[in-house]
């Protein structure tokens, strides 16, 4: 069993997530897992909507795919989330399971930021998502991991979750209708009550 991991605060979630999902098992993975992260420490936690709230709407997005699945393992661990920590528990309980890491070139040239990338380059192989017209290489510091990834073909949506949250008053394309109304019904991120 081949399973991408797909970490993300997922504020909100979108079409762009589940277009790495689906480039996923393209390139031959059996399972992606929405992990929602309640607190990446590289962002301002005071953007996110609760842990919460972002693991309904993930759940939404994705209910009718039957190949991905939603996990709130990070939801359960101390925080901040920290990638290695939570690919450790997963390798640890399911040991037959190969997981790879799914993420986009932005996530590929942040790693050095993360906490003990290195280790969590030993661990499992990137999928990193690539724009057809990007050029990507690996960055000198981390040419030595070099065959830790592989670049698969991404048909990108021109969309963020920040720029989804400034156009929370009128409906952004590229996110599910059932967590648009989520989001009204929610208030989340300022909606008006108009």
């Amino acid at each position: 069993m081949k399973i991408a991991l797909l970490f993300g605060s997922f504020n909100p979630v979108h079409h762009g997530h589940t277009a790495m999902a689906e480039a996923a098992l393209q390139a031959g993975c059996d399972a992606v897992w929405f992990v929602v992260s309640p607190q990446n420490p590289l962002k301002d936690p005071s953007i996110l909507a609760s842990a919460e709230h972002r693991l309904a709407m993930v759940k939404l997005a994705t209910a009718h795919e039957e190949k991905i699945a939603v996990r709130d393992d990070e939801m359960h661990m101390p925080l901040p989330s920290y990638s290695l920590k939570s690919v450790l528990h997963f390798q640890a309980l399911y040991p037959t399971t190969e997981f790879l890491f799914l993420c986009g070139t932005d996530v590929f040239l942040q790693l050095p930021q993360w906490y003990e990338y290195e280790s969590l380059l030993k661990r499992l192989r990137f999928l990193v998502c690539k724009r057809h017209t990007e050029q990507v290489a690996p960055p000198f510091y981390l040419q030595e991991f070099e065959k830790q990834f592989e670049f698969i073909p991404f048909h990108p949506i021109d969309l963020s979750s920040t720029l989804i949250r400034q156009q929370v008053n009128e409906k952004p394309a590229g996110i599910d209708d059932t967590v648009w109304n989520y989001i009204q019904t929610n208030k989340l991120y300022g909606v008006s009550n108009q």
